[in-house]
Protein backbone atom coordinates (compact mmCIF):
# COMPACT_ATOMS: atom_id res chain seq x y z
CA UNK A 1 0.00 0.00 0.00
CA UNK A 2 1.53 3.64 -0.78
CA UNK A 3 1.90 6.06 2.10
CA UNK A 4 1.37 9.65 1.16
CA UNK A 5 4.36 12.18 2.61
CA UNK A 6 1.44 13.96 5.08
CA UNK A 7 1.89 10.14 6.80
CA UNK A 8 5.45 10.54 7.16
CA UNK A 9 5.30 13.85 8.00
CA UNK A 10 3.13 14.41 10.79
CA UNK A 11 2.76 17.32 12.94
CA UNK A 12 5.58 16.70 15.59
CA UNK A 13 7.64 14.15 16.73
CA UNK A 14 9.20 13.79 20.21
CA UNK A 15 13.06 11.55 21.09
CA UNK A 16 15.21 11.57 23.42
CA UNK A 17 19.20 12.95 22.64
CA UNK A 18 21.79 10.39 24.60
CA UNK A 19 24.70 12.86 25.54
CA UNK A 20 27.50 12.43 28.25
CA UNK A 21 25.58 12.98 31.46
CA UNK A 22 22.36 12.40 30.17
CA UNK A 23 19.97 13.22 27.90
CA UNK A 24 17.59 15.64 26.02
CA UNK A 25 14.18 14.87 24.81
CA UNK A 26 13.22 17.23 21.86
CA UNK A 27 10.30 17.72 20.14
CA UNK A 28 10.43 18.71 16.42
CA UNK A 29 8.32 19.73 13.44
CA UNK A 30 9.38 16.72 10.45
CA UNK A 31 7.98 18.97 7.65
CA UNK A 32 11.02 21.23 8.59
CA UNK A 33 13.26 18.35 7.40
CA UNK A 34 13.83 19.42 3.77
CA UNK A 35 16.85 19.67 1.82
CA UNK A 36 16.26 23.25 0.93
CA UNK A 37 15.47 24.18 4.76
CA UNK A 38 19.02 22.40 5.94
CA UNK A 39 20.45 23.98 3.23
CA UNK A 40 18.91 28.08 4.59
CA UNK A 41 20.45 26.60 7.99
CA UNK A 42 23.85 25.78 6.33
CA UNK A 43 23.60 29.40 4.65
CA UNK A 44 23.31 31.13 7.81
CA UNK A 45 26.04 29.65 9.43
CA UNK A 46 28.10 31.08 6.40
CA UNK A 47 26.83 34.45 7.33
CA UNK A 48 27.66 34.31 10.65
CA UNK A 49 24.41 35.23 11.53
CA UNK A 50 23.76 33.50 15.28
CA UNK A 51 19.78 35.23 15.29
CA UNK A 52 19.56 33.92 11.92
CA UNK A 53 20.16 30.44 12.87
CA UNK A 54 18.72 30.75 15.67
CA UNK A 55 15.17 31.61 14.30
CA UNK A 56 15.31 28.57 11.50
CA UNK A 57 16.31 26.00 15.01
CA UNK A 58 13.33 27.24 16.97
CA UNK A 59 11.03 27.31 13.82
CA UNK A 60 11.90 23.54 13.75
CA UNK A 61 12.52 22.33 17.31
CA UNK A 62 9.52 23.20 19.36
CA UNK A 63 10.40 21.69 22.79
CA UNK A 64 13.48 20.50 24.38
CA UNK A 65 13.70 19.88 28.42
CA UNK A 66 17.42 21.44 28.32
CA UNK A 67 18.09 23.93 31.20
CA UNK A 68 20.94 26.69 32.04
CA UNK A 69 22.78 28.11 33.20
CA UNK A 70 23.66 30.43 29.78
CA UNK A 71 25.08 33.79 30.71
CA UNK A 72 24.98 36.19 27.92
CA UNK A 73 27.83 39.00 28.12
CA UNK A 74 27.19 41.82 30.44
CA UNK A 75 24.19 39.91 32.06
CA UNK A 76 24.87 37.14 34.74
CA UNK A 77 22.56 34.29 34.99
CA UNK A 78 20.83 35.00 31.48
CA UNK A 79 19.79 31.72 32.73
CA UNK A 80 20.24 30.78 36.14
CA UNK A 81 21.56 27.25 36.29
CA UNK A 82 18.62 24.99 36.05
CA UNK A 83 15.93 27.11 34.77
CA UNK A 84 14.56 25.67 31.17
CA UNK A 85 16.08 27.43 28.51
CA UNK A 86 13.13 29.54 26.35
CA UNK A 87 13.26 27.73 22.73
CA UNK A 88 13.18 31.50 21.86
CA UNK A 89 15.87 33.14 18.95
CA UNK A 90 17.41 35.14 21.96
CA UNK A 91 18.53 32.92 24.25
CA UNK A 92 19.17 29.76 21.64
CA UNK A 93 21.63 32.28 19.68
CA UNK A 94 24.05 31.80 22.91
CA UNK A 95 23.94 27.71 23.02
CA UNK A 96 27.35 26.76 21.14
CA UNK A 97 26.51 25.81 17.33
CA UNK A 98 28.39 22.46 17.62
CA UNK A 99 25.77 21.33 20.16
CA UNK A 100 22.55 22.81 17.96
CA UNK A 101 23.77 21.41 15.15
CA UNK A 102 24.53 18.09 17.24
CA UNK A 103 21.05 18.22 18.04
CA UNK A 104 19.93 19.08 13.65
CA UNK A 105 21.86 15.91 13.07
CA UNK A 106 19.99 13.84 15.76
CA UNK A 107 16.70 15.19 14.56
CA UNK A 108 17.71 14.27 10.72
CA UNK A 109 18.56 11.20 11.35
CA UNK A 110 15.35 10.46 13.39
CA UNK A 111 13.21 11.69 10.83
CA UNK A 112 14.72 9.88 7.82
CA UNK A 113 12.23 7.04 6.78
CA UNK A 114 13.39 3.98 8.55
CA UNK A 115 12.81 0.44 6.22
CA UNK A 116 10.31 -2.07 7.73
CA UNK A 117 13.50 -4.30 8.46
CA UNK A 118 14.83 -2.10 10.18
CA UNK A 119 12.18 -1.62 12.38
CA UNK A 120 11.15 -5.76 12.45
CA UNK A 121 11.54 -7.13 15.62
CA UNK A 122 13.65 -10.78 15.68
CA UNK A 123 11.57 -13.20 17.71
Amino acid sequence: MPISISQLVKNSRTFAIPLEGGEVNVTYDPSKMSAAYMQEIQERLEEDDPYAVANLFCAMVKGWDLVGPINEEGHNDFIADGKPIPLEPRYVAWIPTPFLMGILQAVGDDASPKSPQKNSVKR
